[in-house]
């Protein structure tokens, strides 16, 4: 018998040089490990901003009963009943 594997929640932080805080969110990525997580995040951030503006970028693994995790399946839950759906 098989064991699910749960697939892990992100939660990711790109840091601009040009703006006081940093853009973030939390993500489901399919992928468990870490650094191949890193390298989506980055290549993905180089292709929406210039590069030159990108100070950091910061991913980090969260448990599933998390509250940031719990606060985002809530607003995702909120966000399709408000859809009709």
């Amino acid at each position: 018998m098989l064991k699910h594997l749960a697939l892990p929640y992100y939660r990711i932080l790109i840091h601009l040089k040009n703006k006081n805080k940093p853009i973030q969110g939390i993500r489901l990525i399919e992928h468990h490990n870490i650094d191949v997580v890193y390298n989506m995040v980055q290549n993905k951030a180089k292709a929406h901003y210039n590069e030159s503006v990108i100070k950091d970028i910061e991913v980090a693994m969260l448990p599933k009963k998390s509250k940031a995790v719990t606060n985002y399946l809530n607003a995702i839950h909120k966000r399709n009943i408000g859809c009709g759906n």
